[in-house]
C-alpha cells in the first residue's frame, strides 16, 4: 500500500511539473492584438508630440499617472522644444506575461531616429483613472525615461519608491 501511495505521489509531481507551465499559460494576453494596439496607443499617448497632449493627458496613458504628474510637467516643460518633435517607433512588443509587456522602441526626435538611447519600455495591464483595465505605461519606464535628462530623478521621489517597491 504505502509503494502505491509513493508511486500515486510521484506520478502527481510529474504530472503537476509538467502540467505547471501549461496550466499558468499566462504568458500572454487572450487577445494578443488587442493588447498590442492598446500597449502602442498608450506609448504615443505619453510620447507623441504630434499628439500635442497636456501633461494630464500623457499621465492618464500611464500606470499610476497621477503620482508622476509633476515629474512628467516639470520634465516635459525642461525638454519642451524636443518633447514637441518627439516621436516613437515601436520595434516589439514581448509579453512577460498576461500583464507585463516589454517594449523595444526608438525615440524620433525632428524626424532623427535615435537607435539605442532609450532603454526598453514597460507596459502593464492595470486600472486606468476610470477603473477599466487597459494596457498602459509602465512607471518605472516613466523614471527610466526621465533619468535620460535627469539621472537624479532614480533617487528621487516618486521614482525612489518606484523602482524600490
Amino acid at each position: 500500500m504505502r509503494r502505491l501511495f509513493v508511486l500515486l505521489a510521484a506520478c502527481l509531481v510529474a504530472s503537476a511539473m509538467v502540467a505547471g507551465p501549461a496550466a499558468a499559460g499566462d504568458d500572454k494576453p487572450k487577445n494578443t492584438k488587442k493588447a498590442k494596439a492598446q500597449i502602442e496607443e498608450a506609448f504615443q499617448c505619453f510620447l507623441s508630440g504630434s499628439l500635442a497632449n497636456s501633461y494630464e493627458e500623457k499621465a492618464a496613458c500611464v500606470k499610476d499617472g497621477d503620482l508622476l504628474l509633476e515629474l512628467i510637467t516639470t520634465t516635459g516643460e525642461a525638454n519642451a522644444a524636443a518633447a514637441g518633435t518627439t516621436e516613437i517607433e515601436i520595434e516589439s512588443i514581448k509579453f512577460k506575461s498576461a500583464k507585463k509587456a516589454t517594449v523595444n522602441f526608438n525615440l524620433v526626435i525632428a524626424g532623427m531616429v535615435l537607435e539605442g538611447i532609450a532603454p526598453p519600455g514597460e507596459a502593464v495591464f492595470a486600472k486606468n483613472a476610470d477603473g477599466k483595465k487597459v494596457w498602459l505605461v509602465s512607471p518605472v519606464m516613466v523614471c527610466d525615461l526621465t533619468s535620460l535628462a535627469n539621472p537624479a530623478t532614480l533617487t528621487e521621489e516618486p521614482c525612489a519608491s518606484i523602482l524600490t517597491g
